[in-house]
Protein backbone atom coordinates (compact mmCIF):
# COMPACT_ATOMS: atom_id res chain seq x y z
CA UNK A 1 0.00 0.00 0.00
CA UNK A 2 2.98 2.54 0.98
CA UNK A 3 4.41 1.96 -2.87
CA UNK A 4 0.81 2.83 -4.42
CA UNK A 5 0.81 5.84 -2.05
CA UNK A 6 4.18 6.81 -3.38
CA UNK A 7 3.22 6.41 -6.85
CA UNK A 8 0.05 8.09 -6.95
CA UNK A 9 1.88 11.01 -4.96
CA UNK A 10 4.18 11.14 -7.93
CA UNK A 11 1.44 11.16 -10.82
CA UNK A 12 -0.21 13.42 -8.25
CA UNK A 13 2.78 16.24 -8.39
CA UNK A 14 3.51 15.58 -11.97
CA UNK A 15 -0.57 16.51 -12.79
CA UNK A 16 -0.44 19.17 -10.27
CA UNK A 17 2.71 20.78 -12.37
CA UNK A 18 0.60 20.81 -15.36
CA UNK A 19 -2.55 22.00 -14.34
CA UNK A 20 -0.72 24.97 -12.50
CA UNK A 21 0.89 25.80 -15.74
CA UNK A 22 -2.19 25.61 -17.93
CA UNK A 23 -5.07 27.03 -15.30
CA UNK A 24 -2.85 28.16 -12.18
CA UNK A 25 -2.33 27.75 -9.11
CA UNK A 26 -5.87 28.59 -7.18
CA UNK A 27 -8.05 27.31 -10.03
CA UNK A 28 -10.67 24.59 -8.44
CA UNK A 29 -9.06 21.89 -10.60
CA UNK A 30 -5.60 22.74 -9.41
CA UNK A 31 -7.05 22.79 -6.08
CA UNK A 32 -8.77 19.42 -6.19
CA UNK A 33 -5.05 17.68 -6.99
CA UNK A 34 -3.62 19.09 -3.94
CA UNK A 35 -6.43 17.89 -1.92
CA UNK A 36 -5.54 14.32 -3.88
CA UNK A 37 -2.03 15.08 -2.59
CA UNK A 38 -2.95 16.07 0.69
CA UNK A 39 -4.56 12.73 1.02
CA UNK A 40 -1.52 10.59 -0.14
CA UNK A 41 0.74 12.50 2.06
CA UNK A 42 -1.81 11.69 4.75
CA UNK A 43 -1.55 8.32 4.26
CA UNK A 44 2.03 7.98 4.63
CA UNK A 45 2.63 9.46 7.69
CA UNK A 46 3.55 12.99 6.40
CA UNK A 47 0.96 14.91 8.52
CA UNK A 48 2.41 18.39 8.76
CA UNK A 49 2.66 18.24 4.74
CA UNK A 50 -0.86 17.13 3.94
CA UNK A 51 -1.42 19.49 6.78
CA UNK A 52 0.03 22.92 4.87
CA UNK A 53 -1.42 21.32 1.06
CA UNK A 54 -4.78 21.75 3.04
CA UNK A 55 -4.20 24.63 4.39
CA UNK A 56 -3.73 25.80 1.09
CA UNK A 57 -6.38 24.84 -0.71
CA UNK A 58 -8.96 25.64 2.52
CA UNK A 59 -6.70 29.79 2.44
CA UNK A 60 -8.08 29.52 -1.55
CA UNK A 61 -11.22 28.67 -1.35
CA UNK A 62 -12.00 31.09 1.17
CA UNK A 63 -10.40 33.85 -0.92
CA UNK A 64 -13.09 32.83 -3.71
CA UNK A 65 -16.03 31.76 -2.22
CA UNK A 66 -16.07 33.29 1.75
CA UNK A 67 -15.92 31.15 4.93
CA UNK A 68 -19.11 30.54 4.84
CA UNK A 69 -19.79 28.83 1.26
CA UNK A 70 -20.65 25.22 0.79
CA UNK A 71 -17.48 24.99 -1.03
CA UNK A 72 -14.96 25.02 1.48
CA UNK A 73 -17.34 23.02 4.08
CA UNK A 74 -15.33 19.47 2.88
CA UNK A 75 -11.93 20.85 2.72
CA UNK A 76 -12.51 22.82 6.23
CA UNK A 77 -13.34 19.56 7.65
CA UNK A 78 -10.14 17.64 6.16
CA UNK A 79 -8.15 20.17 7.08
CA UNK A 80 -9.51 20.28 10.85
CA UNK A 81 -8.38 16.80 10.77
CA UNK A 82 -5.36 16.91 9.42
CA UNK A 83 -4.35 19.68 12.47
CA UNK A 84 -5.70 17.24 14.38
CA UNK A 85 -3.04 14.66 12.93
CA UNK A 86 -0.67 16.99 13.35
CA UNK A 87 -1.08 17.02 17.41
CA UNK A 88 -3.04 20.31 17.36
CA UNK A 89 -6.24 18.97 19.32
CA UNK A 90 -7.33 22.71 20.64
CA UNK A 91 -6.64 23.94 16.94
CA UNK A 92 -8.31 21.64 15.21
CA UNK A 93 -11.38 21.74 17.63
CA UNK A 94 -11.47 25.55 17.08
CA UNK A 95 -11.64 25.14 13.49
CA UNK A 96 -14.13 22.37 13.46
CA UNK A 97 -16.39 23.81 15.75
CA UNK A 98 -16.34 27.07 13.38
CA UNK A 99 -16.95 24.72 10.16
CA UNK A 100 -20.30 22.80 12.34
CA UNK A 101 -21.56 26.50 13.33
CA UNK A 102 -21.43 27.72 9.48
CA UNK A 103 -22.84 24.38 8.12
CA UNK A 104 -25.83 25.00 10.69
CA UNK A 105 -25.95 28.28 9.29
CA UNK A 106 -26.02 27.04 5.58
CA UNK A 107 -28.05 23.91 5.70
CA UNK A 108 -29.38 23.15 8.91
CA UNK A 109 -28.31 21.02 11.64
CA UNK A 110 -30.43 17.73 9.55
CA UNK A 111 -28.30 17.91 6.34
CA UNK A 112 -25.72 14.80 5.21
CA UNK A 113 -22.53 17.53 5.41
CA UNK A 114 -23.64 19.17 8.67
CA UNK A 115 -23.94 15.73 10.02
CA UNK A 116 -20.66 14.79 8.76
CA UNK A 117 -18.91 17.87 10.32
CA UNK A 118 -20.33 16.94 13.98
CA UNK A 119 -18.92 13.65 13.59
CA UNK A 120 -15.79 15.05 12.28
CA UNK A 121 -15.57 17.38 15.47
CA UNK A 122 -16.82 14.46 17.77
CA UNK A 123 -13.82 12.30 16.65
CA UNK A 124 -11.01 15.40 17.09
CA UNK A 125 -12.47 15.48 20.96
CA UNK A 126 -12.51 11.83 20.96
CA UNK A 127 -8.71 12.01 20.06
CA UNK A 128 -8.43 14.86 22.60
CA UNK A 129 -9.93 12.30 25.39
CA UNK A 130 -12.62 14.62 25.22
CA UNK A 131 -15.16 11.31 25.65
CA UNK A 132 -18.31 13.39 27.46
CA UNK A 133 -18.04 15.65 24.77
CA UNK A 134 -17.37 13.70 21.79
CA UNK A 135 -20.32 11.28 22.52
CA UNK A 136 -22.34 13.83 22.72
CA UNK A 137 -22.26 14.83 19.44
CA UNK A 138 -21.98 11.08 18.13
CA UNK A 139 -25.42 10.10 19.64
CA UNK A 140 -27.03 13.22 18.18
CA UNK A 141 -25.79 12.12 15.07
CA UNK A 142 -26.76 8.54 15.39
CA UNK A 143 -30.23 9.92 16.81
CA UNK A 144 -30.81 12.54 13.58
CA UNK A 145 -29.72 9.63 11.06
CA UNK A 146 -31.44 7.57 12.39
CA UNK A 147 -34.76 10.29 12.42
CA UNK A 148 -33.93 10.82 8.58
CA UNK A 149 -32.59 7.96 7.01
CA UNK A 150 -33.19 4.68 9.15
CA UNK A 151 -31.25 1.71 10.82
CA UNK A 152 -30.43 0.95 7.60
CA UNK A 153 -28.66 3.79 5.75
CA UNK A 154 -25.11 4.70 5.27
CA UNK A 155 -25.48 7.56 6.75
CA UNK A 156 -26.74 6.17 9.76
CA UNK A 157 -23.98 3.25 10.02
CA UNK A 158 -21.20 5.54 9.32
CA UNK A 159 -22.61 7.78 12.88
CA UNK A 160 -22.65 4.49 14.49
CA UNK A 161 -19.45 3.60 14.14
CA UNK A 162 -18.21 6.97 14.63
CA UNK A 163 -19.95 6.23 18.39
CA UNK A 164 -18.98 2.91 18.64
CA UNK A 165 -14.80 4.22 18.76
CA UNK A 166 -15.84 6.92 20.82
CA UNK A 167 -17.03 4.73 23.35
CA UNK A 168 -14.43 2.22 22.57
CA UNK A 169 -11.67 4.82 23.18
CA UNK A 170 -13.50 5.41 26.62
CA UNK A 171 -13.53 1.92 27.49
CA UNK A 172 -17.02 1.72 27.74
CA UNK A 173 -17.12 -1.77 26.55
CA UNK A 174 -20.31 -3.10 27.11
CA UNK A 175 -21.93 0.16 26.08
CA UNK A 176 -19.85 -0.02 22.53
CA UNK A 177 -21.50 -3.80 21.71
CA UNK A 178 -24.59 -2.36 21.67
Amino acid sequence: QMNKNREALEFYERALAIRTSLLGENHRNTLTIVQNIANRLSELGRFQEARDRLQHVLNALVEQFGEGHPETFVTMQNTALAIDDCGDSAGARAMAERMVEQEMDCYGERHPVTIAGMNALGDILRVAREFDYARTYHEWTLHLSRTLWGEDHEITLNCQGHLGETLLAAHLWEEARE
